[in-house]
């Protein structure tokens, strides 16, 4: 219930399906009325069918130093290499960093593992805390941590930095109903 004097208003949350909403008006006199419920329907985006993350990928060194790279990927699947990743030119293979942003679709509240792999430097944030700092410079290795998600929508940011040789980035989750995947957000 939300309360602003002199109105107040209901929301039943919304877990897809049939939602209804309605007002409460109290007089100054303390006297409240309710009005009739309005029902409308609620469809959820189904769990691995978003457009994937906004990435902004930036070269930190050389003769295209300070050139950014603006993308969108399905998820943060890129093996460790010694190549230029997927959509990105052959020039940013070194000493770059970027973000991801966009956001995770929960279905179902619950407990989610959350595992990010690195070469060289990453950190996760889920609705504006850092779940995972994996911040330093190191080979390819990943960092877990857990977090209890609500059902809908969950803002997530993956910022990455490589420094020299390979550079990898992959973001997988799983909970007690699905095993460990690629994480597939909506942008």
């Amino acid at each position: 219930m939300s309360s602003n004097a002199p109105w107040a208003a209901s929301w039943t949350p919304a877990n897809g399906g049939l939602t209804s909403i309605y007002a409460v008006a109290t007089d100054d006199g303390g006297a409240s009325r309710r009005s009739p419920a309005v029902s409308f329907e609620v469809r959820l985006p189904p769990r691995g069918l978003g457009t994937g993350l906004r990435g902004v990928c930036r070269q930190n060194s050389g003769p295209h130093l300070g050139e950014t790279l603006a993308m969108v990927v399905p998820s943060l699947d890129f093996p460790s290499t010694t190549s230029a990743w997927k959509g990105l030119p052959q020039w940013m293979v070194d000493n770059f960093s970027a973000e991801f942003t966009g956001y995770l679709f929960v279905e179902k509240a619950d407990y989610y593992t959350f595992k990010l792999s690195s070469d060289d430097g990453s950190e996760l944030w889920l609705d504006g805390e850092r779940l995972i700092d994996h911040g330093t410079p190191h080979s390819y290795t990943a960092k877990y941590a857990s977090a209890f998600l609500s059902v809908g929508l969950h803002a997530i940011r993956v910022t990455y930095f490589d420094d020299q040789g390979h550079a990898g980035l992959d973001l997988s989750w799983s909970s007690p109903s699905f095993e460990m995947h690629t994480v597939a957000p909506h942008e």
